[in-house]
């Protein structure tokens, strides 16, 4: 959505939001602490499907505690309703340091976040939650912004190959070393459109 619209990156401009994730992601480094992982609309549709009960850090179990690696912003653009698919959450399970099982979705005992259009929710991407489905007659949907630490980008891009490979080189790699340098990762299905709203 960044590239949408400018409502979106005044979002993105928040310093009230900054002076938060310097916080949160804080640790003693010379790095930017964090970036921006993705920003995007979340709709569910009357009768659409709840997902499963997950975590949003895409990393193996056991989960390190040693710093934050995920935090996830929301902002319902409607109200969320137990009816219409509000995001269901796990309180407490953020310190778990592991994903939940197919048991722990059927035992564990959680809330549904039922808050007003414009509201903001920020929860750490240990946090187990889902949307609910939507038994509604209207769509629910949500700004989901989410910014990842830095450190795994050091890790895995320590070089900004795509800007320092020329382009026109870029184009004659083969597919393996265009994969291995992030040609085309994280390009989803209408990312790269540009509305003429501006």
């Amino acid at each position: 959505l960044l590239s949408k619209h400018s409502i979106f990156r005044d979002i993105l401009e928040s310093t009230w939001l900054e002076r938060f994730l310097e916080a949160y992601f804080h640790r003693p480094t010379f790095h930017e602490k964090y970036g921006l992982s993705s920003m995007a609309a979340h709709i569910i549709p009357p009768g659409g499907e709840g997902m499963p009960l997950h975590i949003d850090n895409a990393v193996p179990d056991p989960i390190p505690n040693n710093w934050a690696m995920r935090l996830v912003v929301v902002i319902p653009l409607c109200d969320f309703t137990k009816d219409n698919g509000s995001t269901y959450i796990v309180p407490g399970s953020n310190k778990l340091l592991r994903k939940p099982t197919i048991d722990d979705a059927k035992q564990c005992k959680g809330i549904h976040l039922s808050v007003k259009a414009g509201s903001l929710l920020l929860w750490d991407g240990n946090i187990w939650h889902k949307s609910a489905k939507n038994n509604s007659s209207k769509e629910r949907s949500a700004l989901i912004i989410s910014y990842g630490a830095s450190f795994f980008k050091e890790i895995c891009g320590e070089e900004e190959h795509l800007v320092v490979v020329p382009k026109q080189l870029q184009e004659n790699l083969s597919p393996r070393i265009k994969s291995l340098i992030g040609f085309g990762r994280g390009i989803k299905k209408g990312a790269s459109y540009v509305p003429d709203y501006e």
